[in-house]
């Protein structure tokens, strides 16, 4: 079943093809392409965005987005392609590419996802253009070669499948001064403070027990 909408209406049905594209922008990229009372179809099984082998809904030259059974789904390519150039891979409405990043934002923004878990074995899983990167395997945090998140601001922190974990010093360094030692998700430094801030606050950790060591 098709159903056919002006821009409008389009917009009013699924704000989500304009992105962080506001609407009056987003008819001002329009006019030269399309006008305003141009009709554009929309794929529909029952009440269910639809297509196979195509787009559900189409904008040629702004926006796409592929359904199948009411899911995000398209194993060519994006599955959502918004106005303002940020892209999303779905397969099965979840987001999936086995081959780069899952999503990419006109921001810089990248993030890998695959079978619908933040997943990047080659490198970090999570990158933006600020600087901030972050390591997932399988959907959990995880860098065994050095910190699993490094910040705009230079602070970092070590993770190890999911757990806070750095067996050679502190897990967490912060650009502030704070620091915290981990081992297997819990806070733990045999040979001193296991937790210490730039104001001189110390405090003594063993197996995830707080106390002082003598």
């Amino acid at each position: 079943m098709i159903k056919q909408f002006t821009i409008s209406e389009l917009v009013e049905e699924f704000p989500f093809i304009l992105g962080t594209v506001d609407e009056q922008t987003f008819f001002n990229l329009l006019v030269p392409i399309h006008t305003d009372l141009e009709l554009f179809d929309v794929y529909y099984n029952g009440d269910k965005l639809h297509r196979a082998g195509g787009p559900v809904i189409c904008v040629p030259g702004l926006a796409e987005a592929w359904y199948l059974d009411g899911k995000r789904y398209n194993p060519n390519g994006p599955a959502i392609v918004l106005a303002d150039g940020s892209q999303g891979w779905w397969l099965d409405d979840k987001r999936h590419n086995p081959n780069g990043p899952a999503v990419v934002r006109s921001d810089g923004f990248q993030a890998w996802w695959l079978d619908g878990k933040r997943h990047n074995p080659n490198g970090p899983a999570v990158v933006r253009s600020d600087g901030f990167q972050a390591w997932w395997l399988k959907g959990k945090l995880h860098n065994p070669d050095g910190p699993a998140i490094v910040y705009a601001d230079g602070s970092e922190e070590w993770w190890l499948k999911g757990k806070l974990h750095n067996p050679n010093g502190p897990a967490i360094v912060y650009a502030d001064g704070y620091q915290a030692w981990y081992l297997d998700g819990k806070r733990h430094n045999p040979n001193g403070p296991a937790v210490v801030r730039s104001d001189g606050f110390q405090t003594w950790w063993l197996d995830g027990k707080r106390g002082k060591m003598q």
